[in-house]
């Protein structure tokens, strides 16, 4: 069925943060900035925050960041002050120092994250450092460059020159969609700024691949995601800001029609999220510097969360320092109230010679309430491969499947779903080239892993004073609910190399939650290449709370090296193949 289409914006909410004039949100910025810049190393310091991979530096310690020291920079060179200015010399200076400035080292061009732990240091470092660092760099040379001293630019040209070979040297693969963006604009931003031909010619070249193999791949590889979605359209924005070579300007303005597309395909008014299922995410509410980032563009307000938070890494360049890139009237046209009526769509995000290579996203919503899926992809703690969300309240409710080591996501976890409007069967299961807590950086070198516990988590988490609650309706049938709706659980198989798995009900805080724990919750060796047949799948429906339940026949069949396991419904069947043992997902 046909949604209503929103033909006009909602009426305008009260004024959010987002909507203020720019030059407010430049001086309150500013104003947060001012007490944490240390006098002595011309930097901000602030508590350190990693995601637990490239940065040994624990959590909370005081450090000198440089990415945020370049984002004071860049907002003090907007403001624009003489004091102001030296400011910004300063920092400059002081974060350009701390890159890798040898050509013959591995890492030249790339920056530390933090002043306290060098380039050699990381574990490992973080190439993307060159293109994150680099941007920032370009913008303030060329937008700023005229009112800095001569020799604060010489600094930066050569830092520059240095990012942008970094980046060309490493050649980043099309499919890693922001820093392959990112990285494109510093090279032909350097280039124009340098006069470096071969620079300019090698980002034109790979914005016009990129476009080539977006169109070609049916949107962004990295799909969906509140993260970089925004931040692939803001880099987009300033490119379009920095960037005058007439070619890649024709191929970024073709890029800012894709973004708005994926934005406003996804964009669910009445919970204020994107629909999932999300390629990268750092957390399951959208963060309030992403809302303001789309009120900017769409014109009116959203919906937000109570609850929803900040993000501190958002660049604030994409929220009062870039020209923003207003959402297309004709896609804004396209954003549906979901006032009612029942809207199921699919699409590819990656095309595939065969079924594992591509991937296939599947997208529910009616009224407050939606449900996401992919067909395939890994339960790393940056992936969201099934996500729900509805009203409840001033807030929203959360629905997840996580494979969890410990309290951390199990990055050789796979998800494999097929979804029917707010039905679908999922299937988990073991990838043989992933790794513990990231997708790459922690693979062990024996293949093996040595967990102190695994366990399958579905979960919904409501917000901060709402209901929740987690029923057994019948045997075999797990309820788990808060507000209006409710998620309803039929397990079909629980196996998982021959070791026991049980299944446990329980509200635990906010959450409620249905959890198979493998082996009795005790330690095991885990090696997923050389481990037995692993099948963990049930059939999952998100329903109003009041609706009756209907009944559900469920299949399935074991095969010599897969499974089948399927469900027929009064109005639904579906079905899905999964291989008993590991996969590779490349």
């Amino acid at each position: 069925m046909i949604a209503t289409l929103l033909d006009s914006p909602p009426a305008l909410l009260p004024p959010t943060p987002a909507l203020l004039p720019r030059s407010k949100r430049l001086a309150a910025y500013l104003a947060r900035c001012a007490p944490s810049f240390d006098f002595a190393a011309d930097m901000l310091c602030l508590t350190a925050s990693t995601p637990g991979y490239h940065s040994r530096v624990a959590a909370g310690q005081p450090v000198h960041p440089t990415r945020e020291s370049l984002n004071y920079a860049l907002a003090l060179c907007e403001e624009g002050s003489k004091a102001s200015l030296e400011r910004a010399e300063a920092i400059i200076t002081a974060v350009c120092a701390l890159r890798d400035g040898d050509p013959a080292s591995a890492t030249w061009g790339v920056w530390p994250w933090y002043k306290e732990e060098p380039v050699e240091r990381m574990a490992p470092p973080d190439l993307n450092w060159a293109d994150f660092c680099g941007v920032r760099l370009a913008h303030i040379l060329i937008v700023h460059g005229a009112r800095l001293t001569r020799g604060v630019r010489t600094t930066m040209e050569t830092a520059l020159h240095d990012a942008a070979y970094a980046i060309f040297r490493r050649n980043v693969h099309l499919g890693y969609t922001n820093i392959a963006v990112k990285g494109s604009i510093v090279c032909a931003a350097a280039g124009e700024r340098l006069a470096d031909p071969r620079l300019l010619d090698y980002g034109r070249a790979r914005l016009r691949r990129f476009l080539r193999h977006t169109r070609d791949q049916g949107g962004f590889n990295e799909y969906n995601s509140p993260v970089y979605t925004p931040l692939v359209l803001g880099e987009i924005e300033r490119g379009l800001l920095m960037v005058q070579d007439p070619d890649c300007r024709e191929v970024l303005r073709d890029l800012v029609e894709y973004s708005w597309e994926a934005i406003v395909t996804a964009l669910h008014l009445p919970t204020g999220q994107l629909c999932g299922p999300h390629s990268r995410n750092y957390a399951d509410i959208l963060r309030a510097e992403v809302t303001s980032f789309f009120e900017d563009r769409l014109g009116f307000a959203l919906f937000r969360p109570a609850g929803a938070g900040t993000v501190r890494d958002f660049d604030p360049a994409h929220l009062f320092m870039v020209p923003p890139q207003p959402c297309p009237e004709h896609l804004k046209k396209g954003l549906n109230r979901l006032a009612g009526e029942a809207v199921f769509t699919r699409h590819v995000h990656q095309r595939g010679a065969t079924p594992d290579a591509e991937r296939v996203g599947s997208r529910w919503s009616a009224g407050d309430a939606c449900l996401g899926s992919i067909n395939l992809d890994s339960l790393w703690t940056q992936r969201r491969p099934l996500i729900g969300y509805w009203r409840v309240g001033d807030g929203v409710a959360v629905l997840r499947v996580r494979l969890l080591h410990g309290d951390k996501d199990f990055a050789s976890g796979v998800l494999r779903a097929v979804q029917d409007g707010p039905e679908l069967i999922y299937h988990v299961g073991l990838a043989s080239d992933q790794g513990d807590f990231h997708c790459g950086l922690d693979r062990p070198a024996s293949g093996g892993f040595a967990l102190s516990s695994l366990a399958l988590e579905v979960s919904v988490e409501a917000p901060e004073g709402a209901d929740i609650s987690v029923e057994e309706l019948a045997p075999g049938l797990v309820g788990l609910a808060s507000g209006e709706w409710r998620v309803l659980l039929r397990p079909l198989i629980s196996e998982f190399g021959g070791l026991p798995v049980k299944s446990t009900c329980a509200v635990s805080g906010r959450k409620a939650l249905l959890r198979q724990t493998i082996n009795h919750g005790e330690a095991f060796r885990l090696d997923p290449a050389d481990f037995g047949p692993v099948a963990l799948a049930a059939h999952l429906s998100l329903v109003p709370r009041a609706q009756p339940i209907e009944p559900v026949a469920l299949s399935c069949e074991r095969h010599a090296e897969s499974i089948v396991v399927g469900s027929t419904s009064a109005t639904r069947k579906l079905a899905l193949e999964a291989p008993l043992l590991a996969c590779r997902l490349g």
